[in-house]
């Protein structure tokens, strides 16, 4: 097998620190004449002079080197081996690190790969509740393609199971299909609990997002769900997000339709939150109060400031033309329709007498 560039370097970097140990062994043992520290020639107190074959002993009888071994230095085989052993040791750390760095980044890469994946397979279904939520005309999707749409964003459910953006695009998909249902359907309640299935599964994924629970609120109420346990998913989500515009303005108007199912903490959870909403979104709050007929509930809270009394005594004034207009209209109606009653009546009754006379002539 080829040694690698890796290998291979290490294998010189643990040569040259060997040799590097030798050298240095040598020149402390036999250091050149002359220099600061060296024994003299002539064999003095302290010098090396001959011993036993293979041997020298130096003058004052210490230090035996014997086949490059120097007990006072303490350099020798066992010490080079040691030093080879760290080098090597620390070579196969550095290398594990290397091999752990690049398989972390190897599964980042596919994870990143795999999540980008399913994110392009959402856009078929964002494509459709783009043209279902169009203001100015929203286009129902045709059969076919609301099931592409569907088909794509399971695969990326399947593949992103954690990703909560993916269980909520294909619940928003069921809700708006159960709404062009007629209402009480089969049809539209098996989508409402179908989309609040999933409007579940995305809040698990993602416990402290309060907008799929607010979602998961109208479609149970839409699919005639248990109101206990409605209203539980109401408190909670507005709990998680209170300054959110969409729970200011919807979670206002359900706990407007709930009122009467609330206890008082409820109710007072309900009063906070439209009052946190009133000084951004009063046009919006007022005008879900009056039209579901609770202005009684926000008046409390408009204080004595002149804007909102003003914009409440003008929605109120609008509502009581409207059911004017409606009522005029109604009398209008009722009246149309009796005169028609009337000249279909009297159409009968002219051929009756017609009939009447004809018979009479016809006996005489």
């Amino acid at each position: 097998m080829a040694e690698s560039f890796y290998d291979r370097e290490n294998r010189l970097r643990v040569e040259s620190a060997a040799e590097r140990d030798l050298a240095d062994a040598f020149q402390d043992d036999f250091p050149p004449e002359g220099e600061a520290g060296s024994p003299p020639s002539g064999g003095a107190a302290g010098s090396f002079q001959e011993g036993p074959v293979g041997s020298f002993q130096s003058g004052s009888g210490e230090g035996l080197y014997n086949g490059g071994v120097d007990p006072a230095l303490g350099v020798d085989g066992s010490a080079h081996d040691l030093r080879v052993e760290v080098i090597s040791r620390l070579n196969w750390r550095r290398k594990s690190l290397y091999n752990l760095v690049l398989a972390f980044s190897l599964t980042l890469l596919v994870w990143a790969g795999v999540w980008g994946f399913a994110s392009i397979q959402t856009i078929p279904a964002r494509l459709i509740l783009d043209a279902w939520e169009d203001p100015e005309v929203p286009q129902v999707p045709e059969p076919q393609m609301w099931q592409l749409a569907v088909n794509a964003i399971e695969q990326s459910r399947k593949l992103a199971p954690f990703h909560a953006d993916h269980h909520l695009t294909l619940a928003r998909l069921y809700h708006h299909r159960a709404r062009i249902h007629p209402p009480g359907s089969h049809e539209a309640k098996a989508d409402f609990k179908q989309a609040a299935a999933l409007y579940q599964e995305a809040a698990k994924r993602r416990p402290s997002w309060g907008y799929p629970l607010l979602l998961q609120v109208q479609a149970r109420i839409q699919a005639g769900e248990k109101m206990d346990h409605t209203i539980e998913l109401l408190m909670r989500a507005i709990r998680l997000d209170p300054w959110s515009e969409v729970m200011q303005k919807t979670g206002s108007r359900i706990g407007f339709n709930l009122w009467p199912l609330l206890d008082a903490s409820q109710k007072g959870m309900i009063q906070k939150l439209v009052t946190q909403a009133l000084p951004r979104y009063s046009q919006n709050i007022l005008q879900t109060a009056v039209r579901l007929h609770e202005e009684d509930l926000v008046r409390p809270m408009l204080g004595n400031n002149p804007e909102w009394l003003a914009l409440l005594a003008d929605l109120l004034k609008r509502r009581k033309l409207h059911y004017n207009e409606q009522a005029y209209l109604k009398r209008q109606k009722r009246a149309e329709q009796q005169r028609i009653d009337s000249r279909k009546k009297a159409a009968r009754e002219k051929a009756a007498r017609q009939r009447l006379n004809l018979g009479l002539e016809g006996s005489k």
